[in-house]
């Protein structure tokens, strides 16, 4: 007859258990991905201006009717993007807690935003001004 081995179960009070803490994982969903690609080259055509060739030259387009639709398509693409997305976090939230809190809403928006904000801000205050001066110095 084989004999198992016996079990040893730790006592709580004399060994101290680490417990990770739990990484709270962001609402992300990849299935969107093609649609904000799609969203922003619409809205990239519309800001630049340009359209490629089959020759792959570019140039200034003349048909300002068309980039400005591909620009409203994309643009409404991101609203209806947003929208469900800021839906389904706040849907989420009323589930898990039962309720809504606009100031933490706010407050993860302002966290989220602000940091870009500024660094635009940062940029186009002292980086492009700077390297716009040395350009044209040369």
């Amino acid at each position: 007859m084989t004999s198992a081995a016996p079990v040893l179960e730790p006592q709580s009070a004399e060994i101290a258990v680490e417990q990770k803490p739990q990484v709270k994982k962001a609402f992300y969903l990849p299935e969107l991905d093609g649609l904000r690609t799609v969203g922003f080259f619409y809205m990239f055509m519309a800001h630049s201006s340009i359209i490629p060739q089959p020759n792959g030259h570019f140039f200034l387009i003349d048909c300002y009717n068309v980039v400005v639709k591909w620009g409203v398509i994309g643009l409404d693409m991101f609203f209806v993007l947003s929208g469900y997305l800021i839906t389904t976090l706040l849907l989420k939230e009323r589930l898990k807690n039962g309720n809504i809190s606009l100031p933490l809403y706010f407050k993860r928006r302002m966290l989220r935003i602000w940091p870009l904000f500024y660094l635009v801000i940062f940029v186009g205050a002292f980086v492009i001004p700077f390297v716009s001066t040395r350009h044209l110095n040369m």
